[in-house]
């Protein structure tokens, strides 16, 4: 029975709604406290639920009415406030919630409904039942647990409650373990409070359940349950994996997922060099870590578990992994040569195996080091580079077939210092000498390989972006001179893990997938590699985030910035 039936046809007539893409199953209402005395206002929310999930894109009006008998009549809209005279509009910034703060009022008591219809679709609608009291101060209503039972034994850390109340329908309760409040829930439509709780101590444990009005004040109450915890089972380990757990390296990291029994509050693992490392808890029975492997050979690896008060337990040498030496470029020194003011010595240190050569890489930008000298020795001398001006270097481990190997160091930045004298005759980056010890009658320039050839296609700051032509979606980039055709990867991670090879292209341009059927926001992770005429390969350094669906009008969005760029780093070999 919907209120002022000529105010509704006028509001339907003025009111310009904008429907979501799909409409609810059903709308969700819950009034706190359920029940009420006469003249008391109360809090109302209403939910748009698809799928048992509030649908958080739902935009659209309903009829909201307040139902039920009194001394055989109904009751009308002069009997009850609701909100907006019963015209509920839900907005797109509503997120499918919306809550009325003393929305709702009855000035006759009884068992009434609160039913709520889509204006549109009559089909989708929503109730819930309340209680409304005389009394001006209501009275404690009765509760009962049912589980667990007086006297009983548990031997579960997470324990079922259990409860009926059927007085207090959709009503807020409050359970205590141990006269210490640990965990609040609601009542179904029919009064049942069914909810799991932990903590429980060893021994002698006791629960009881309150129910609050939303004033606070304490609406019914049970009585204390006395029972006892010994936990059944002291077996916590059930399972662990490692991922890589083949091919394993010095430093490699490795993720470790371990299986517990479900009573497990804390793990840690404990590896064959003495070291522990604590697990983050993901579930009540998955614990995760990642951890770098700091020893080589046989590692044996032992678990620790704690499950509660009193109950503790080691495992040893749940897993074994094999870990090859690995090499990794430590400590880098870099100085100004004494007797060349525009010569740097660079020399480093090597954790690990040593390499067959090293490799050092310079240039002007941390991220754009394009030059490369190879040395066999531990430290080098450079020549060429200019008083005053900042440099940047990194030093890698390379085999005898110029594949860099290992871990390389952090990237270094030197100033040149300012000097008098003769400047060099040739800059660094244009060809510079590489300077080094004569050991006996062998010199490097014997070792050093012949400098490459330089790509066709040397890549700085490409912008990609996107264009919507008609309904389809692109990622577009500016062509470049000597390139060839473009390959398009896909990852769902923003590092590129697990990327998937999309398309192969001679156009600098890729119709990626726009799904506009999902409900939420979707994002992608895209990245482009350009492939030149002479068949050397782009590097991509950055991903791009893109969103997928559903909003038509949001096609691109940048993880960090609004630009996505491409460096190729050239390697140039010189000896002289």
């Amino acid at each position: 029975m919907k209120k002022n039936p000529w105010l509704f046809l006028l509001w339907l007539l003025i009111s310009v709604p904008v429907f979501a893409s799909g409409d609810p199953d059903s709308f969700q209402i819950e009034v706190k406290p359920s029940t009420f005395a006469v003249n008391q206002s109360v809090d109302i929310t209403i939910k748009a639920i698809k799928n048992n999930q509030v649908m958080k894109n739902y935009i659209g009006n309903g009829f909201l009415e307040i139902n039920g008998v009194v001394d055989g009549k109904k009751i009308t809209y002069e009997d009850y406030v609701v909100p907006s005279d019963g015209y509920i509009d839900m907005t797109a910034s509503d997120q499918g919630v919306k809550t009325f703060s003393k929305g709702v009022k009855l000035t006759k008591a009884g068992n009434f409904t609160v039913d709520m219809e889509s204006v549109t679709n009559g089909a989708i609608s929503g109730s819930t039942t309340i209680i409304v009291t005389s009394d001006t101060k209501l009275t404690q209503k009765e509760i009962s647990v049912l589980s667990p039972i007086p006297g009983g034994k548990e031997d579960k850390a997470a324990m079922s409650i259990i409860a009926s109340a059927p007085e207090l329908p959709n009503a807020r309760m409050q359970i205590l373990l141990n006269d210490l409040a640990i965990k609040e829930w609601t009542t179904d439509a029919a009064g049942l409070l069914s909810e799991t709780v932990s903590g429980l101590k060893l021994g002698t444990n006791y629960i009881q359940i309150k129910a609050i009005s939303v004033a606070g004040e304490v609406v019914g109450l049970s009585d204390k349950v006395v029972f006892t915890y010994q936990p059944g089972s002291t077996d916590l380990f059930k399972g662990i994996t490692a991922t890589p757990n083949q091919n394993l390296k010095l430093w490699d990291k490795v993720r470790f997922e371990v299986i517990t029994e479900e009573n497990v509050s804390s793990a840690k693992l404990i590896f064959s060099w003495g070291q522990e490392y604590p697990l983050d808890k993901q579930k009540n029975w998955l614990f995760t870590k990642d951890i770098m492997l700091t020893q080589t050979g046989e590692i044996s690896v032992s678990a620790s578990f704690s499950a509660g008060e009193g109950l503790a337990k080691t495992y040893d040498q749940i897993l074994t992994l094999q870990a090859k030496d690995n090499l990794k470029i430590w400590e880098v020194k870099i100085i100004s040569h004494q007797e060349l003011p525009w010569a740097l010595q660079i020399s480093r240190e090597t954790l690990g195996r040593a390499s067959e050569k090293y490799g050092i890489k310079y240039g002007i930008a941390a991220d754009a080091l394009s030059g490369l000298v190879l040395t066999t020795w531990d430290s080098a001398i450079l020549s060429g580079f200019t008083y005053g001006k900042e440099y940047f270097f990194q030093v890698l481990g390379v085999t005898n077939d110029n594949i860099p190997e290992g871990l390389p160091s952090e990237v270094i930045s030197f100033v040149m210092p300012v000097a008098t004298g003769t400047a060099p005759t040739k800059e660094a980056l244009s060809g510079s000498a590489l300077v080094e010890p004569q050991p006996e009658a062998t010199t490097e320039s014997q070792e050093m390989p012949s400098a490459p050839k330089l790509p066709t296609c040397v890549i700085k700051n490409i912008k990609v972006s996107t264009e919507k032509i008609w309904n389809k979606y692109y990622l577009v980039r500016k062509p470049w001179e000597h390139i060839e055709k473009y390959r398009v990867y896909r990852s769902d991670f923003s590092d590129m893990s697990n990327k998937t090879f999309l398309w192969e292209t001679e156009v600098p341009r890729y119709e990626y997938p726009f799904d506009k059927t999902v409900e939420e926001d979707v994002y992608a992770y895209y990245s482009v590699e350009a492939i030149c005429t002479d068949g050397q390969k782009v590097e991509i350094t950055h991903a791009k985030k893109v969103q997928v669906g559903p909003l038509e009008d949001m096609m691109l969005v940048l993880a960090s910035t609004a630009l996505l760029y491409l460096i190729y780093r050239v390697y140039t070999y010189r000896s002289y």
